[in-house]
């Protein structure tokens, strides 16, 4: 059989090799299909991602269910219908609908055939494909493959020309076609409060904001939810919102569900979960319990028990279908509603898990607190257990980084864990507080451990939670909680013969009546007291403090020798004892104070400069910021008013950053004074 084409006016010339019967495509009155549906009501927000669409010829849009892929890729369709003269083709390929097969490529192929005019169809499917990239490859086309499970299924449907823009949807990365293909990856992610706002607000008014602003928190900016609970509220005009936004927040999933499976967030999300490896599945359901807000690759090898490498792909497979977001390297958080979704599936292995984690986080805190502070006397651990897995950490940067990611998780473990492990997280995360000013946050690790400790009815472990719950106290300027704390903890320190918790008690409660009024002579007595008893128990570290606390309170009372006495005799123990560190720093600290109390302020501002540079160096941001502004008053009783404004800049930063409001407003002050 010979095919000629001498007509210049022809359009479609399809060769498709020996043809038997007839293949007709109409071209005299050729269809233009218009298959993409149109979105019906409000569409807000993602300008953004509709820009990236309009720059590509390959477009695939990512992000979980419910997040608006499909009424994205629709609004484009929309916007742009004229610049496809040719016609839309669409067809939704079922990827994660477990109510129905997956569409095969061979059969949306037979699809697209049929609505471009092709009858009947050829009889092989090689020559179904080829027909139908040759009847689009010049065509000016829109082609949308929604939903779409893997890469496998949305290549055999790419045309075979670049006239045509294809749009493809997916709860997946598929990455074989942003690497193979070049698409262009477009990742969506939930709405911000402004567009969440719009969209709900459009549909039922604005009537209870306060109620409104609840709803909108339940729902977490994901599309789906809104529009569920538009839906609702605009069925029940005259309902109290204040009342629905209650039940929302007690029964979410229950609440967010229309009782239609394209339309309900629990159905919507559960069917990313239904195609997950069974590993993967049960890291997800463990993933919904897990307290706090996110999860290292470490913390999730810990619940599995597997090493980190199969942890870290177990992640990559959760992430790829976008149930979990890897927000900053190697971490990953759940939105709510997925949380809430992984939480109420049944798990069998969720106390040993937790314990697991527990473990992993007690144990990689106690190193990576001994590496911050090598000097305090350490607690008991045991063992850790089988499969936790926890980190080494030697390096004082890398555990004050490990502490600043995993503090809100440290936190919130102490809630679901024993109490051994309670009062023990409290003491791991100590130094970090006290480094980073956390003391809002150790008066709350401390009360865990407090309350665990009287569980126990462990007279030493209550000395601990006593004595270091009065020293956050101490600090957030709560005199009487302190003082109240602090003597019981004396009292069972003396009564259960805990000298070493005798000795940290005392000073503690120099520490107090210190900042609680300058009771200085009766600070002074205690910190005697300690300081006596640590010379009993041949500890020289702890020396070395006291004897900077007690030359600070004789700097106080005017005592000026025997102050300079006590903090040589500190320096001159460190350097015996060949410590750079905090106490060395206080030495220093109080030198300088005696030198600016006679005058020799350039001598002052030496020591301080010092000292600010050991306490930089060592990451104590909390007790820099009152070397600031020694350094401060200091430059400006030598007239150096430019240095003394960056040193009250210094420690207004770092007041303001660490929330010290009283300390903020007095050196704004002292600047303002400087300024002028």
């Amino acid at each position: 059989m010979r095919n000629e084409a001498n007509s210049s006016s022809m359009r479609d010339v399809v060769q498709i090799g020996t043809v038997h019967g007839d293949v007709h495509v109409r071209n005299e009155s050729r269809l233009v299909p218009r298959q993409v549906p149109v979105v019906r009501g409000r569409f807000v927000g993602r300008e953004t991602e509709l820009r990236r669409i309009r720059a590509a010829e390959l477009v695939l849009i990512t992000g979980a269910g419910g997040v608006g892929k499909t009424w994205l890729a629709w609004r484009w369709a929309e916007q742009h219908s004229e610049e496809f003269p040719d016609g839309q083709l669409y067809v939704n390929l079922r990827g994660f609908d477990p109510s129905t097969e997956q569409m095969s490529p061979d059969t949306a192929v037979c699809c697209f055939l049929g609505a471009l005019g092709v009858t009947p169809l050829p009889g092989g499917l090689q020559a179904r494909y080829g027909l139908y990239q040759s009847l689009v490859a010049q065509r000016r086309m829109l082609i949308v493959l929604d939903n779409a499970a893997s890469s496998e299924q949305v290549v055999p449907l790419l045309p075979g020309g670049s006239a045509c823009t294809v749009l493809v949807t997916s709860r997946r990365h598929l990455t074989g076609l942003i690497s193979g293909h070049g698409a262009e990856p477009v990742a969506l992610d939930v709405l911000d409060p402004a567009d969440a706002w719009e969209l709900l607000t459009a549909r039922v008014g604005e009537a209870e904001p306060s109620a409104l602003a609840e709803v909108l928190d339940c729902c977490g900016g994901l599309p789906l939810a809104l529009s569920v609970v538009a839906a609702q509220l605009a069925l029940r005009p005259n309902a109290s919102r204040a009342g629905f936004a209650r039940k929302l927040r007690e029964r979410r999933l229950e609440t967010l569900n229309s009782g239609e499976k394209h339309a309900d967030v629990r159905s919507a999300l559960s069917w990313s979960y239904q195609v997950l490896s069974p590993l993967a599945a049960k890291l997800f359901r463990l993933m919904g319990r897990v307290p706090g807000s996110d999860l290292g690759v470490p913390g999730a090898a810990a619940l599995l028990a597997t090493p980190v490498g199969e942890a870290a792909l177990l992640l990559d497979e959760l992430e790829h279908l976008h149930l979990v977001q890897q927000h900053e390297t190697d971490r990953y958080r759940m939105h709510d509603l997925v949380r809430l979704c992984a939480a109420e599936m049944p798990e069998t292995d969720v106390e040993a898990s937790m314990r697991r984690l527990a473990n992993f986080y007690l144990h990689t805190g106690f190193g990576a607190h001994r590496s911050l502070n090598p000097t305090r006397r350490p607690i008991e651990i045991d063992d850790p257990l089988p499969g936790s897995g926890p980190l080494t950490i030697t390096d004082p940067d890398e555990a004050l980084g490990w502490f600043a990611a995993e503090h809100g998780n440290l936190l919130a473990i102490q809630g679901v864990t024993t109490d051994q492990v309670t009062w023990r997280l409290a003491w791991v995360m100590d130094t970090f507080h006290q480094m980073r000013g956390h003391f809002p946050e150790s008066r709350q690790a401390w009360s865990a451990g407090l309350a665990a400790a009287e569980r126990l009815e462990d007279p030493v472990v209550l000395v601990h939670a006593r004595r270091l719950l009065g020293n956050a106290c101490i600090h957030l300027g709560d005199h009487g909680d302190a003082k109240a704390h602090l003597e019981a903890a004396l009292k069972l320190a003396v009564r259960s013969a805990d000298v070493p918790g005798q000795a940290q008690t005392h000073y503690l409660l120099a520490r107090a009546m210190q900042l609680n009024g300058g009771r200085n002579e009766e600070a002074l007595d205690h910190a005697r007291e300690s300081l006596r008893l640590f010379e009993t128990l041949g500890l020289p570290p702890q020396q070395v403090t006291l004897l900077n606390l007690v030359a600070m309170l004789e700097v106080s009372l005017g005592r000026i020798e025997e102050a300079r006495g006590h903090a040589e005799a500190a320096l001159e123990i460190n350097r015996a004892l060949g410590r750079v560190e905090r106490s060395t720093d206080a030495g220093l600290e109080v030198l300088g104070d005696i030198a600016a109390g006679e005058g020799d302020h350039a001598l002052a501002v030496r020591y301080y400069r010092q000292v600010a540079e050991e306490l930089n160096a060592h990451g104590f941001s909390h007790g820099v910021a009152g070397t600031y502004e020694r350094i401060a008053r200091s430059e400006s009783a030598l007239g150096r008013y430019d240095l003394a404004r960056i040193a009250w800049r210094q420690a207004l930063e770092l007041y303001e950053a660490q929330h010290r409001i009283a300390d903020a407003i007095r050196v704004r002050g002292n600047l303002e004074t400087q300024v002028r």
